[in-house]
């Protein structure tokens, strides 16, 4: 048999368009790197890697955004409740649960310095995601017949302070305890920007108390203010003459 010159032999390869090396120039497909040797094949076998690694990465992702949340749940459980309303005068309590699982929430407590204790009964379970509302108490006539203290003097406002109770429809001067989130204290906010005289309120401690079914039992302070309101007919028997009628 005839010996192929070294020549000839050169001319038998060819380098490969992907790894570069040496593979016969009639091959179609490297031996090496399994690249396509045609012009048109090889863009398309990249962009078929291209997709095929999005796929898997697509994959991998979905399985991690399931995973994740699941592996931060065991390794820190979160308790968070959203207190979306809080107005003591109707004993009405509105909560979200945005944490992680179940709770009860038992009630919301208040203290207010130089008046005293009150408590709100809730005594209600909340999924996540789900709002709670307790039902508002039924207002009696005296307690709806009441203007809110604003522009008082000094000493009008001292004296109302002492005559300041956790109402019954009896007292003269109600407090009503609002989170300072909740929709009615935002109205008097806004009265207040407007005249910065108006609204004077006291600060009060507001903390609800609930049960986790997986970690137990809970706390979560709730930002709080006072309004006080006064009876139409206390004005006089208090001194208070400056009140501007303002409806509870």
């Amino acid at each position: 048999m005839a010996k192929r010159s070294p020549a000839a032999a050169v001319k038998a390869v060819k380098p490969c368009r992907a790894c570069g090396k040496p593979i016969p120039r009639t091959a179609k497909l490297c031996a090496h790197c399994d690249s396509h040797q045609s012009r048109w094949l090889r863009p398309l076998q990249i962009a078929a890697s291209m997709v095929g690694l999005l796929t898997i990465v697509g994959l991998v992702s979905g399985y991690a955004e399931k995973l994740i949340p699941a592996a931060r749940k065991a390794i820190h459980w979160r308790s968070k409740l959203e207190v979306i309303g809080l107005h003591s005068g109707r004993q009405e309590v509105t909560v979200m649960n945005v944490g992680d699982g179940p709770v009860f929430l038992s009630h919301v407590q208040i203290v207010l310095p130089g008046v005293g204790v009150s408590l709100i009964p809730i005594k209600k379970r909340a999924d996540v995601n789900q709002v709670v509302m307790t039902s508002p108490a039924p207002p009696n006539a005296r307690q709806t017949d009441r203007i809110l203290i604003n522009h008082a003097s000094p000493e009008e406002w001292m004296r109302a302070i002492s005559a300041t109770h956790w109402d019954d429809g009896e007292n003269c001067v109600q407090t009503v305890v609002y989170a300072d989130n909740d929709a009615s204290y935002g109205v008097y906010l806004q009265a207040d920007r407007e005249d910065p005289h108006d609204m004077p309120q006291l600060e009060a401690t507001a903390v609800l108390h609930y049960h986790d079914l997986k970690t137990g039992p809970g706390t979560q302070r709730i930002p709080a203010h006072a309004l006080l309101f006064v009876r139409r007919d206390c004005l006089n028997r208090l001194g208070l003459r400056s009140m501007q009628p303002r409806q509870h």
